[in-house]
């Protein structure tokens, strides 16, 4: 009997590290003295330049992630989701790899069927600036630029994000 708790133990911590994130510790950054999200230039997956700043005037959501991370597969589909609703409604959906190149990143996208916007951070230079120790860890940006929301963690489905997240850069949502 008191293996069988021990067992049980092990797997609900287990499940609690993992549906938590990935990695580091609970810190990540609120921009900058003006609560201003700091800017950075990525490329994408097909070599182009990306630039945060180029969205000014737009609400972004940025998703950081990574092939390895369990929970980051896990709200792949409810991002997919969100950009196939949301890009069409003015919101900018970026998503950056952290730590690797663009070949597991495209090949990671690919065999998921994912068609949104990766950028790749493969010195993690973003994710340092940012703060990310943990991942995924997603970040809600207004029109602004300045950064309302940080979530560490995966989300559990679309409905999380779109009443959490996105009702604050979308009136429409607030209830």
């Amino acid at each position: 009997m008191k293996r069988i708790l021990t067992v049980i133990m092990v797997i609900v911590l287990a499940y609690g590290l993992l549906m938590t994130g990935c990695g580091g510790s609970d810190e990540s950054t609120n921009g900058d003295a003006e609560g201003l999200a700091p800017n950075f230039e990525l490329q994408n997956l097909e070599g182009k330049t990306v630039s945060l700043q180029s969205f000014r005037g737009k609400p972004v959501m940025i998703n950081f992630w990574a092939t390895w991370c369990i929970p980051c597969a896990e709200e792949m589909p409810f991002l997919q989701e969100i950009n196939d609703e949301w890009t069409s409604k003015g919101l900018v959906f970026l998503s950056i790899d952290t730590g690797e190149d663009v070949t597991k990143a495209s090949g990671y996208m690919e065999r998921g069927g994912y068609e949104f916007t990766v950028l790749v951070d493969p010195n993690n230079e973003v994710a340092i600036r940012y703060g990310i120790q943990y991942l995924p860890t997603t970040l809600i940006i207004d029109r602004d630029g300045k950064l309302l929301a940080t979530k560490i963690g995966g989300f559990f489905n679309k409905a999380e994000i779109e009443n959490d997240y996105l009702s604050l850069v979308f009136p429409e949502l607030q209830q």
